[in-house]
């Protein structure tokens, strides 16, 4: 199958899996970035009104770094809101923004 077959449509995307299972579903072949974006998506169960913790998602990041392809670098949050994935409405915490999806 193409990438483009492979591809979940944001219905599609079970946020019911744990996290890990979840990490591993989804995240094969992502930029560091984009797993950042969907880490926070899968904190937030896809949901961009909620806001998540930063702390939150660098303890999951940091339990999973074989998973995630490594230690957490700040510079994927600031690629991640480049590219209008993410958020920060404040300090320490994120929002998905509408366009998270397009990380897949």
């Amino acid at each position: 199958p193409t990438r483009k077959e492979t591809v979940p449509a944001v219905g599609q995307i079970d946020f019911s899996l744990p996290i890990r299972p979840f990490i591993k579903k989804y995240a094969n072949g992502m930029s560091g970035p984009k797993r950042l974006a969907l880490l926070v998506a899968r904190v937030a169960e896809g949901d961009n009104s909620v806001q998540v913790q930063r702390s939150e998602v660098m303890k999951l990041w940091g339990r999973m770094t074989s998973l995630m392809g490594g230690a957490f670098n700040s510079a994927y949050e600031t690629r991640a809101r480049d590219n209008g994935w993410i958020g920060s409405p404040k300090a320490g915490l994120y929002e998905l923004l509408r366009g998270w999806n397009e990380i897949f």
